[in-house]
């Protein structure tokens, strides 16, 4: 396994040598290169840096493992790309920083000591420069003299690995558990297929991550009905795969399974493109002799490319009557892309159940129809919980305890899973199939997938701390139109696509919140990040003395003895990224740490607070820190003003409300997050921003509208009203309102207005809403409180970008929906309404073009009806409604949904009342209405039902704390929930579990 590691000391030596090569090249251009040959010798460490680059980037593409030799090479170059840009961004400080003062005598004498002080920080980085220009020649020498990059030496005699996919193809069935449902759900798709008028090709693409069972699913539908089609095949693809051996095969393979007399046919030496046409001509030739028989079937597993599919499928005719073609991928985007061309589906891999992943390890362990011995149940546990339904986990860790009930034997095993010291040789397989994901990754994705082992196990990491964790660590760089935050989410979400991240927080608009990491995979990419010293982990356990530099350092528990002596023996002053996690006084000093990055103090233990904020008296002296986030502190440093790099301030975890003055000499602060912040005056002078975060507007200062009108660039705003002063007029708040108008009209795209107070003032923001807002995104209005009695009255070319609106409000009339409805680009609307007409809202044919996902809960009321031909591309339906208000307006709940010909997940709560007569007594009465609802649609919803009981008359419901009401509360408070990303402000609505919960 040594050398498919190797592979991964490229990702994280790419990630660091393009910032590198653009540092040199902009630090030419200024007046510190003018110092006698400093420049030549910076151009010249320029040049052998590309020399270089290009060498790593050739290594990255190879596809046999690296010798010790080559490893040792990157190791070097990867420190060497660390110390480069240290060094420059060391000088660059220092030289921004020569002081001058004062007038007179004095200013002359300090103007002369600040000379000779600049020119001593010269000479040294020019005697640093030439070092490093130094080491970078002898490291390129010696990789030549000893061939790292070339060929391995003839001596050494060609291997070749056997493909870690393989024993899944020869798995014997009964040795399965959990796949019979999995292969009747696609069988039955098959048949239903069948039953269609133009029953041709179709196609199914199994996807899911590395070791879920795709490959053993598919062959075990593939044994299951191959004995139904005139021909057949199944075919492995490798990453790189050669297309014209895979033609042959699969022709052959065709020619083997065919029942004709002439099926041996042979052929001579081909290009691809004859292939394609033997093949073709030889699939029509069997449609040709019976075209009332199924035509072919065929498997084409783990493919990883669409290049190749589109190859694959161009010898695949898909007009041949009932055939059948099975593609099983770990990348979202290519199962999609493959479905296209024909009609098909994409079946999503589930992990398997827990009772299923204890039936196939007890039954690897101690064989069929076993049991766990009881001293063994709770580790069994704690291993099945690691494993966390991933059959190849489960296997490999059962083959390490075949037939052994020592509990000893079955601690160390758990030990094992995480541990960078102990593996078990068993541990290769799984780690030569994940790979396989690693090795298809981009350069530029891979040192953010290792970041991923800053976090601990188990850990569900926020979407956007991640984000700009990457950002600030330089992963990330500008593309053309594009933000750093959303090329950022573009790699997040190319993570998820690549199956290697677990999407967590779905929105109702389907994007994540955040993710986690499986366990098995973060072992993975953890052992991996260790070895090549991307990351350091002090965790209380043994740790072996680190003889490197330091780069990324994260705590993780409170042993802090055992964390001191390890903490002892390294060297952080090239420290990145400090990360801590339950660690409460075991913290390097900050005076050490000059070229930290990211300070990551979140999750910092709630009862040393105070002593965070004593730590973090010198934070000053962090020169180049871009990423801040801290908690369980009251108050920020004076000293913050002085951090000239920093980008993003999260300060949600912590009890700070008042923000010092010095907060505005922060002039390249991209992002500011907390829980009612009050801004200093003046904060308007800090134009960088992009994204504030939940400021009280009631206790900011007067000039705070004038202030706020100044961020020209601020993209993403959360104002709320904890309370009022008694100051605040109604002219204030037209003039917030106004102002807040105005940003939408450049580059404000997100807003989101909170209120917490029974200010009956704020009424008069309902009408003053004026001007164009054609930037804006997604608005969000919402609170403890209905203040907006009813929706501005916005027009079409007002919001002619608003693509996700949420509201809370108390009267909602049809003029409102039509009004709606027009908006030309809105596709989530998420609506709490507290009343509405008695006779109901009807949705008709005109409005909501291009709505995909609707959350309506009218407290009290009916619901809407849903007429014909209404909101065609509507996907996700979540309504909440009152039975006996349903039952008067509509006379039920059908409500019209058969209608909605795109919906695929419906999700109702209804309030019964216990006066109500007419409504069914039963959930499975219920049920019965509005499964006679979807028998039209041409592909049945998923459906969600919730009863939720109300006692008391609905007159009372304003003075009981009814069970409905609770779950009024539970949606506005996600509706005012904090702003961790920009796409999709609050949860989804409640769930039938939680509201099931209250019953």
């Amino acid at each position: 396994m040594a050398g498919v590691g190797e592979k991964m000391m490229v990702s994280a030596l790419t990630g660091v040598m393009s910032p590198v090569l653009g540092k040199l090249a902009g630090l030419m251009e200024q007046e510190y290169s003018k110092l006698r040959g400093v420049r030549k010798k910076m151009e010249q460490l320029r040049k052998e840096l590309i020399t270089i680059n290009l060498a790593v980037e050739q290594y990255a593409s190879m596809d046999d493992d690296p010798d010790k030799l080559r490893r040792a090479w990157v190791k070097e170059i990867r420190e060497l790309a660390y110390d480069i840009e240290d060094c420059i961004d060391l000088f660059v400080h220092r030289s921004n920083h020569e002081f001058s003062a004062g007038g007179g005598v004095r200013r002359l004498l300090l103007d002369s000591i600040s000379k000779l002080r600049g020119l001593h920080h010269r000479h040294k980085f020019a005697a640093q420069i030439q070092q490093l220009k130094n080491t970078a020649g002898e490291i390129h020498e010696r990789n030549l003299k000893y061939k790292a990059d070339g060929c391995s030496s003839a001596a050494t005699p060609p291997h070749t690995e056997i493909d870690p996919r393989l024993p899944a193809l020869y798995e014997e069935a009964e040795r399965l558990v959990g796949i019979e449902r999995q292969m009747e759900e696609i069988i039955t798709r098959f048949l239903v297929l069948e039953s269609t008028p133009t029953n041709k090709c179709s196609i199914i693409s199994i996807v899911g991550q590395g070791g879920l069972g795709k490959t053993t699913l598919a062959r075990q539908v593939y044994l299951r009905i191959r004995g139904e089609y005139k021909c057949s095949a199944f075919l492995s693809v490798s990453q790189r795969p050669n297309m014209n051996s895979l033609l042959r095969d699969m022709l052959s393979k065709f020619q083997r399974s065919s029942r004709d007399q002439d099926s041996d046919q042979q052929i001579g030496a081909s290009s691809d493109q004859q292939l394609i046409d033997h093949l073709r001509a030889y699939l029509e030739d069997k449609r040709l002799k019976d075209p009332q028989d199924k035509g072919y079937l065929v498997v084409i597993d783990d493919i990883w490319s669409t290049t190749a599919w589109k190859t694959i499928q161009c010898a695949l005719p898909t007009t041949i009557h009932a055939s059948r073609i099975i593609i099983t991928t770990r990348i979202n985007n290519i199962a999609e892309s493959c479905c296209t061309p024909c009609k098909g589906f994409v079946y999503k891999m589930e992990p398997l159940s827990r009772q299923n992943s204890e039936i196939l390890f007890v039954k690897r362990i101690f064989g069929a129809n076993s049991t766990c011995p009881s001293q063994l149940k709770e580790i069994m546990n704690e291993i099945l919980d690691k494993c966390d339904g991933l059959p190849l986990a489960i296997v490999t860790l059962a083959s390490m305890l075949a037939n052994n009930r020592r509990k000893e034997e079955w601690e160390r095993v758990l030990k094992s899973i995480g541990s960078t010291h102990e593996k078990y040789g068993e541990w290769d397989t799984i780690h030569k199939i994940l790979s396989l994901s690693y090795n298809d990754l981009p350069l530029y994705l891979r040192p953010c997938l290792l970041y991923l082992t800053t976090f601990p196990e188990d850990y569900e990491i926020d979407k956007s701390r991640l984000i700009w964790s990457w950002i600030c660590e330089g992963f990330i760089t500008t593309k053309q139109q594009y933000s750093l935050d959303e090329v950022g989410e573009s790699y997040f979400n190319d993570l998820i696509n690549r199956s290697l991240i677990i999407p967590i927080k779905i929105e109702s608009d389907g994007e994540a919140r955040g993710c986690r990491v499986h366990d098995i995979v973060l072992d993975f990419i953890l052992s991996r990040s260790i070895e090549e010293n991307f990351v350091t982990v002090l965790d209380g356990q043994e740790n072996s003395s680190q003889l490197g530099k330091i780069r990324r350092l994260l705590f993780q528990n409170n042993d802090e003895p055992a964390g001191a002596i390890s903490l002892g023996t390294m060297e952080l002053s090239h420290l990145r990224s400090l990360n801590s996690f339950g660690v409460s006084r075991l913290m390097p000093p900050l005076q050490d740490l000059q070229v930290l990055r990211v300070l990551d103090l979140e999750d910092y233990p709630e009862e040393n607070g105070q002593g965070l904020y004593n730590y973090l008296e010198n934070i000053g002296c962090l020169l180049h820190l871009r990423y801040l986030a801290l908690s369980w502190i009251e108050k920020l440093p004076v000293q913050i003003g002085k951090l000239e790099f920093l980008q993003t301030l999260v300060l949600l975890g912590t009890n700070i409300e008042e923000l010092p003055e010095t907060l505005i000499q922060l002039k390249r602060l991209i992002r500011l997050v907390g829980n009612g912040l009050r801004l200093p005056g003046g904060f308007g002078q800090m134009e960088a921003l992009q994204e504030l975060w939940d400021v009280d507007v009631g206790i900011c200062s007067i000039n705070f509208v004038e202030d706020l009108q100044n961020l020209k660039q601020l993209r993403a705003l959360g104002v709320h009203f904890y309370w009022l002063q008694s100051g605040y007029s109604k002219i204030g708040l037209r003039a917030l309102a106004s102002s807040l108008c105005n940003m939408g009209e450049h580059n404000l795209r997100y807003l989101q207005i909170s209120n917490d107070t029974k200010h009956g003032d704020m009424d008069c923001l309902v009408d003053s809403w004026c001007g164009p807002q054609r930037s804006l995104e997604c608005f969000v209005l919402g609170g403890s409180y209905d203040w907006f009695p009813r929706l501005p009255k916005w027009s079409n070319p007002s919001f002619s970008e608003l693509t996700n609106l949420q509201c809370n409000v108390e009267l909602m009339e049809k003029e409102d929906l039509d009004m709606l409805g027009e908006l030309p680009a809105l596709l989530v609307l998420e609506l709490i309404v507290e009343k509405t007409p008695k006779d109901g809202l009807r949705v008709g044919q005109n409005g909501f073009s291009c709505l995909t996902c609707l959350v309506f809960y009218d407290i009290y009321g009916p619901g809407l009806m849903f007429e014909e031909y209404a909101m065609p591309k509507l996907e996700k339906l979540y309504l909440g409604l009152s039975a006996y208000s349903a039952y008067n307006a509509y006379g039920g709940f059908g409500l019209g949904i058969r209608h909605l010909s795109s919906l695929n997940l419906y999700s109702i709560s209804v309030g019964i009342e216990r006066k109500c007569k007419y409504v069914p007594e039963t959930k499975a009465a219920a049920m019965s209405i509005i499964n006679n609802e979807f028998k039209s649609l041409p592909h049945p919803p998923k459906v969600e039902f919730t009863i939720i009981h109300v006692y008391g008359d609905l007159v009372e419901e304003s003075e009981l704390e009814t069970d409905f009401s609770i779950l009024s509360k539970i949606i506005k408070a996600r509706l005012s929930s904090p702003l961790q990303d920009y796409k999709g402000y609050s949860g989804s609505p409640s769930t039938s579990n939680e509201a099931n919960s209250m019953n």
